[in-house]
């Protein structure tokens, strides 16, 4: 395995560097070679213009001629500045220094030429291209084309050393996979010669032993080497031995389950029989819970009529209260009218006063003027015999007034000390009340109590005789547990073991039953409502709650 991954790593490298060179030859040299022709190209196509334009001179075709030597300088320019973007060797970097120098030397003689030949001086312009514009631009393109052959160099090396690398790899991998062939198969000798060791013996013997244990024969003998203590053999004659013992194990627990088990169906019957005493019991219980139920709801009913006529007593009073209230009232207005006559007597008392000394003042002057006032003195001493009567009869009433202002102030004393005592009455009804209501909440409190008693009571009646009815199914489980205890004996008897089983448990284990039996026949029998109530509830009952209230 690690031969394998040896290979595949090395081979995964060695491609990786191949691919790297390869990458390496297809962006880096031939994209260089590309732009260093694409410069070549433009210096060529500007000389060739050049000649054209000396021999055109100045005619329209020649400004189409001059727009090609614009568009080729553009194109060397892109290219060159594309190529000194990329990374080079220091001879590499020392031509492209040497062909922009050239450029910008020959650059300017090219557009003198240019010049020359827009002006007609073709003459000129052809001494100057022969004496020194082709040499320069045959060094200029020498300076690129140079370049290139170095760049074509670089690219014939790298990919020689592709070549190599892949000529490597392929030797590498061939000798590791000789050398895993080899590998593996050393590994197979040595597995086959260890699987032997492990299995102890041949494969065929320890399949027959297998199916001789697997068919329930422990009899089986297994043979080991001497020494032998790890191999598959030896674990199947352990196993063997563990299994005999195990065997032996469980057919003696068996027959002590099948025991335990006619003990527990014995008890069962017992504790059925106790379980239907403790239903009659809780049943008469019951009976009398419902009986004191009833006594504490009567006393809450008798409490709750005693609060309802408290109550009617308390609104009785208030009402006499509300009405002594409102005679208090009605004296106390009596009271401040009977005051406001006695000022109203007081002001006629005071008008008579002066009607009495304006009739004496009149009967003067009457006197003063002799015969002539004689009928007016006369009406005057009237007047002043009705002043005096007025004010006799004012006096007068103003005594009843006094005297019934006292009786009213006596009576109201007395209404006051009356409404006093029907506020103590209010309370101390209200208070009986308030007695009487919390004696009724007790009353429904103890009722409620009681109540939830009897429920509790009957619930635990119905799970009283359900546990019955399931103490019935443990026996019949129990039972049936029994039977299959029988069962897994004969089960485990199919096993053949070296030596027979023994059988000492069952004895002593089925001895408790019997002193059981005649404790079940004397315990006393439960009444028989209780009986067929205990049948007709395990009935309904037992399908339903099952083993979870047991």
């Amino acid at each position: 395995m690690s031969l394998l991954i040896a290979v595949g790593a090395l081979g995964l490298i060695r491609m990786h560097q191949i691919e790297a060179r390869l990458d390496h030859i297809a962006e880096v040299n031939m994209r260089k070679m590309t732009l260093l022709n694409d410069m070549a190209e433009s210096v060529h196509v500007v000389q060739r213009v050049m000649r054209t334009l000396i021999l055109l001179g100045d005619v329209p075709q020649a400004e189409k001629e001059r727009e090609k030597i614009v568009a080729a300088r553009k194109r060397y320019d892109e290219a060159a500045a594309s190529l000194d973007a990329m990374p080079g060797t220091e001879a590499g970097l020392a031509l492209r220094r040497k062909a922009r120098d050239l450029a910008e030397t020959v650059r300017p003689l090219n557009s003198e030429l240019v010049e020359l030949a827009r002006a007609g001086r073709a003459r000129e312009a052809t001494e100057i291209l022969l004496k020194r514009d082709i040499a320069a631009n045959q060094a200029w393109i020498d300076a690129i084309e140079e370049n290139v052959a170095m760049q074509k160099t670089l690219t014939a090396t790298d990919v020689e050393a592709a070549h190599q690398a892949y000529h490597n790899a392929s030797t590498m991998e061939l000798l590791l996979i000789a050398l895993g062939v080899a590998a593996a198969l050393l590994s197979g000798w040595l597995l086959s010669r260890g699987l032997l060791r492990q299995l102890g013996g041949e494969p065929a013997y320890a399949a027959q032993v297998a199916s001789q244990i697997a068919a329930g024969d422990l009899s089986v003998e297994v043979h080991v080497k001497p020494g032998d203590r790890s191999s598959l053999m030896f674990a199947m004659r352990t196993m063997r031995d563990n299994l005999a013992g195990i065997v032996n194990g469980v057919r003696r627990d068996a027959e002590a389950i099948a025991a335990a088990c006619a003990q527990i169906a014995t008890g069962n019957m017992d504790l059925s029989a106790r379980t239907e005493q403790q239903a009659s019991s809780l049943e008469e219980t019951a009976a009398s819970v419902e009986e004191l139920t009833s006594t504490v709801k009567t006393n809450a009913d008798h409490a709750r009529d005693a609060s309802a006529l408290a109550e009617s007593a308390s609104d009785i009073a208030v009402q006499g209260e509300q009405a002594m209230n409102d005679a208090m009232h009605t004296m106390d207005a009596i009271s401040e009218s009977s005051k406001r006559i006695v000022d109203i007597i007081g002001v006629i008392d005071g008008i008579a006063f002066q009607t009495n000394i304006l009739a004496l003042n009149a009967a003067v002057e009457a006197a003063r003027a002799g015969d002539q006032g004689r009928g007016f003195a006369v009406v005057a001493s009237e007047v002043r015999s009705l002043a005096q009567r007025s004010a006799s009869a004012a006096r007068e009433i103003k005594l009843l007034i006094q005297d019934s202002v006292g009786k009213v102030a006596s009576g109201s004393e007395q209404v006051q000390r009356t409404g006093e005592t029907m506020r103590r009455l209010v309370d101390s009804v209200n208070n009986v009340s308030a007695l009487i209501g919390q004696i009724t909440v007790a009353s429904s409190e103890q009722s409620g109590g009681i109540e939830q008693i009897n429920v509790a009571i009957a619930h635990i009646d119905g799970v009283t005789q359900q546990n019955a009815a399931l103490v019935e199914q443990s026996a019949a489980a129990s039972a049936q547990l029994k039977d299959l205890a029988q069962q897994l004996c004969d089960a485990v008897a199919s096993f053949r073991l070296d030596s027979a089983p023994h059988h000492s448990a069952a004895p002593a284990s089925l001895a408790p039953p019997r002193a059981a039996v005649p404790a079940m026949v004397q315990s006393p029998k439960p009444p028989k409502p209780a009986t067929r109530r205990l049948q007709g509830d395990s009935n309904a009952r037992a399908n339903t709650e099952e083993w979870e209230v047991f």
